[in-house]
């Protein structure tokens, strides 16, 4: 068990323990790059990828970071129809 952790930290590597209930409501340029850094890690094909994104970013839940990405998806989509 001692091994996963040291390869999840190596993975993840800037893990911040912070209680959940002590974070903004936003997310923070840390929390942002924790989560792309993870996107980048874990690829669409990877099994239980949202759990192990979720890991990598200690101040949120599996939903929130999926929440995000859609969020980013949407601002990225909206971003590309406006420069049509």
């Amino acid at each position: 068990m001692h091994m996963i952790n040291l390869k999840r930290k190596k993975k993840c590597e800037a893990q911040v323990p912070e209680e959940v209930s002590e974070r903004p409501v936003g997310w923070s340029a840390e929390e942002q790059k924790l989560l792309e850094q993870a996107l980048k890690t874990y690829p669409v094909a990877v099994k239980e990828r949202w759990e192990k994104i979720a890991k990598c970013v200690p101040t949120r839940t599996k939903k929130e970071c999926m929440k995000r990405y859609k969020e980013i998806v949407e601002l990225v989509k909206a971003k590309k129809a406006a420069q049509v």
